[in-house]
């Protein structure tokens, strides 16, 4: 019953963030662990891909910080994890 409230909650911002007119990125993160921002990360579609499982906060900061000057995924949302 929490989780999905929580899904629900989730789904609803980014369908508001996804019609809107923004230039917008939504970034979907496998279990966050503790580790240095190393760039060794996969980027690809949940459904299309296989991706791991985990990534580390260091990478997952660097790949948001990137975004704010890379249009590679804007008005997309990629999932990223560890390599």
């Amino acid at each position: 019953m929490i989780a999905r409230k929580g899904y629900e909650d989730i789904r609803a911002t980014a369908e508001l963030i996804a019609s809107s007119d923004l230039d917008w990125t939504l970034v979907r993160i496998p279990n966050l662990k503790d580790g240095p921002a190393d760039g060794d990360i996969d980027v690809g579609w949940y459904g299309k891909g296989r991706l791991g499982t985990n990534l580390s906060r260091g990478n997952l900061a660097k790949f948001l910080v990137d975004q704010v000057a890379n249009t590679a995924f804007l008005r997309a949302a990629p999932g990223i994890a560890d390599h």
